[in-house]
């Protein structure tokens, strides 16, 4: 009768240690779902963020490539003018409607690009412009639908000081 009752007892406790196996198995398999859920959901949060900044990355580019190929335009305008003999120097920069490239620097590295093809646009004006931001001479110049054939380039530099066009430094203009 004991051997019985052992047996019983030993079925009993493998049944039990069986159920308890069963059961951290159970656990460790809803970890590991949790797990490779998690893991996927940050995947996937990775992959969105990699993708949002190569998005942004591509914008970037295109504004750039915009304003590059906006400047070779603005340029290439004021060079065929120049050498054709139709208009040149301060009036027909004002025509251009160098504003739409943005930034001080921008403006300035186009107005570089047109001298070295050319002349100088500003000749003996370049004086009354040094400390402009070019952005808000421009600006001012299209707002205000002036013309140097109305003006002086000194009187309307006057003007655009007043206003606060001064360039204060180059890096906080460039991000305006």
């Amino acid at each position: 009768m004991e051997a019985a009752i052992l047996g019983i007892a030993t079925i009993i406790v493998s049944v039990g240690l069986y159920l308890a196996g069963v059961k951290q198995g159970k656990k460790q398999d809803a970890a590991r779902l949790k797990h490779e859920a998690d893991l996927a959901k940050e995947n996937r949060e990775h992959d969105l963020l990699i993708a949002r900044e190569q998005q942004a990355h591509e914008l970037k580019l295109e504004a750039s490539r915009y304003q590059r190929d906006l400047s070779a335009e603005l340029t290439r305008e004021y060079v065929q003018s120049v050498r054709d003999g139709y208009d040149s120097g301060p009036h027909m920069l004002a025509k251009l409607g160098l504003e739409r490239l943005g930034s001080h620097s921008a403006i300035e590295c186009a107005i570089a690009d047109m001298a070295a093809r050319v002349k100088n646009p500003w000749g003996k004006e370049e004086k009354h412009i040094a400390d402009l931001d070019l952005l808000a001479f421009f600006r001012y110049l299209r707002e205000n639908h002036i013309t140097f054939a109305t003006q002086s380039v000194e009187s309307v530099a006057a003007a655009v000081r007043d206003a606060g066009g001064v360039r204060r430094n180059s890096a906080a203009q460039d991000g305006e």
